[in-house]
Parts: structure tokens; C-alpha cells; sequence
């Protein structure tokens, strides 16, 4: 006989909070990510008064599941683009019912989310991104300031963006380690000299020497986060996204971190066709730590665009006049 798991929660009396210790604890789940499957089921939950979808949860599950079934027919028939929203949505109630031990005695949704384009702007939008004035206070300006540069030529993953330690730097050889903030897995790239130990540009080794220190007077904090906030103190995953997605779009109606990354990429390849003649794909998809070549290939063809409309003139990634020119670009 077949002994079926016991459930987590009670159907009708569960918690938010015990959820979110089932999905860390017993999951492992990221943090981030359970956060976010409790944010989505309490935007499922909320009153359509105070702009959710009213849907009940804490009932038997044939009861909710069709509560839910109705809420994606609704939302499909009044929206013309929602599957995304849908994916979430879906995931979060997939996590509610697994803790109620029901999960797949369902047929689920099938999502068609369509295959969008790569999103990657000019040179000229990523320079207003990166030399933007965010910030009355100086130093905190120029965190900004840094971590748009170091976003736009490293190209991390959101979730890398901010969990750079002064450890991870290797002056001298121009090493980078970049920490996956959900895998904890650690890569290390090479990186130019612009990006690393240049005295001029917005290099990490210009925030290390000239901005750190001054918020590190503020605060008593003596740990080995690279990236401190106005109060001189590491910035959190949360906060950092908000404050970046915010400040990006007062240049950028559409931006978002990940758009960084896809400069980055985009850049990278144009750079290596100037350098050999042909797109460095294995390169750049190894720089980027892509799942596999055909991520990497897919910005290739943007990059063919902007050299077309560049008429051979490699102005992306260089930002200002000669930057990618000379024995400037070797380096």
C-alpha cells in the first residue's frame, strides 16, 4: 500500500508565515523566491475593493482550485497579454497546494506565454543611465552611479548584481568572483581595465578608493559587502532593485536590471566581431555564464543590427569618444 504524505497545513486555517516556513525549510526554497510566492497569494486573496481578486484559499482544495480556474479565465478574457502574470500566479497556488498535500491531484494551467525580443538600448541611454544624478548626497549618488557601470560591462544577473565582497576582487590580475545570490554558486571572469583600475572611469577601484570610505564613516560596519547605502551599510537585494529599477527609469520608461546584462551581451559580441571578424559566442556565453549557446546566439542579431545602422563604427560599450579605439581596446 501506498502511503500518501501527510500535509503541512490545514486547508482552512493555514498561515502565510507557516507556508513560508515550509517553502524554506522544507523546500529549500531562496528566500527572494518565497517571499515572492507569498506576495502573489496575498494579491490572490486581497479584496477586488482594494485592487486583488478576492479569491478564497482558505478552503477545501476542489473549492480554491476552481476559485482559481475562474480567476485565469477571467483575467485571459479581459487582458490581452497576462500569461506572465499567470505564471506566477500559478506557481504560488502550485506551492499552497503542495503544503496542503494535494498538489497534483490537478490539471493545471497550461501558460502560452509568447517568445518576446530581446530588449537592448543604445549607447547614448545606457551613458544618461550610468551618469544619471539620483541623489542629493554625493556618495550615494555615485553608488549609483558605480554599480550601472558595473552592471552594464560585467553583466550579472539581478540577482548577482549586489552580493559583489571586496574578497572577490583581484586587483592586480583583474579577476571578478560573481555570487549567484540563490544557487550561492560562485564564477570568476576577467574584466578590462575600465571596468576594474581605471582612476578615470566609473571603475570599482574609483568607488573602492574615492566613495567607500565616506560612507563607511557613517556606519560601523566592518564587513566585506562591497556595496554600501547612504547610511553606510550594505544594501539589501530588495531594496538595491527597487532603487536601481526606479532610477533607470527616469532614462529608460522600460528599464529593468536584467537590460543591463542584455547591454552587456550585446556589447561583448559587437566587441569581438571588431576584434576577429566573427560574434565570439562561446566567449561571451561563458563570460555571462549562459544555460546554453542559443541564449547567447539570440543577441547576435541585434548586434548585426546596430552595426548595420552604425555603418562600421563600433561606438557601443565604449561610451565616451575612443574608448574602444586604439590601444584602449586591447586592454
Amino acid at each position: 500500500m501506498v502511503r500518501k504524505r501527510r500535509p503541512w497545513l490545514d486547508p482552512h486555517g493555514w498561515t502565510h508565515d507557516q507556508l513560508y516556513r515550509y517553502l524554506r525549510v522544507t523546500r529549500g526554497m531562496a528566500k527572494s523566491t518565497a517571499e515572492c510566492r507569498i506576495r502573489y497569494l496575498k494579491f490572490l486573496e486581497k479584496p477586488r475593493s482594494r485592487g486583488g481578486w478576492g479569491l478564497n484559499l482558505h478552503q477545501d482544495p476542489e473549492d480554491a482550485f476552481m476559485e482559481f480556474f475562474d480567476y485565469v479565465l477571467e483575467r485571459r478574457d479581459t487582458e490581452e497579454d497576462p500569461e506572465d502574470a499567470l505564471n506566477n500566479s500559478q506557481k504560488a497556488v502550485k506551492s499552497l497546494f503542495e503544503a496542503l498535500g494535494v498538489k497534483g491531484d490537478y490539471e493545471w494551467v497550461k501558460i502560452r506565454r509568447k517568445k518576446r525580443d530581446k530588449q537592448v538600448y543604445d549607447d547614448q541611454t545606457a551613458y544618461d543611465i550610468i551618469n544619471g544624478s539620483y541623489r542629493d548626497d554625493p556618495a550615494a549618488n555615485a553608488t549609483l552611479q558605480h554599480i550601472f557601470h558595473y552592471g552594464h560591462y560585467v553583466g550579472p544577473r539581478p540577482s548577482e548584481l549586489l552580493t559583489l565582497r571586496l574578497s572577490d576582487i583581484n586587483w592586480k590580475e583583474r579577476k571578478i568572483r560573481i555570487r549567484e545570490r540563490k544557487t550561492r554558486k560562485i564564477r570568476t571572469v576577467i574584466v578590462e581595465d575600465f571596468v576594474i583600475n581605471s582612476p578615470v572611469d566609473k571603475s570599482l577601484w574609483n568607488y573602492y578608493t574615492n566613495w567607500r570610505p565616506k560612507l563607511l564613516e557613517r556606519g560601523n560596519y566592518e564587513g566585506d559587502d562591497f556595496w554600501l547605502n547612504g547610511r553606510g551599510y550594505p544594501i539589501s537585494y530588495d531594496w538595491g532593485r527597487q532603487q536601481l529599477s526606479k532610477a533607470g527609469k527616469r532614462t529608460c520608461s522600460y528599464f529593468h536590471p536584467h537590460l543591463m546584462r542584455s547591454f552587456c551581451i550585446t556589447w561583448r559580441l559587437i566587441w569581438s566581431y571588431w576584434q576577429t571578424g566573427v560574434f565570439d559566442i562561446i566567449g561571451v556565453n561563458m563570460f555571462v555564464d549562459h544555460g546554453s549557446l542559443d541564449q547567447t546566439a539570440e543577441y547576435t542579431r541585434i548586434a548585426e543590427r546596430y552595426i548595420r545602422e552604425w555603418q562600421q563604427k563600433p561606438k557601443m560599450g565604449r561610451i565616451r569618444a575612443g574608448r574602444m579605439e586604439g590601444k584602449n581596446a586591447s586592454k
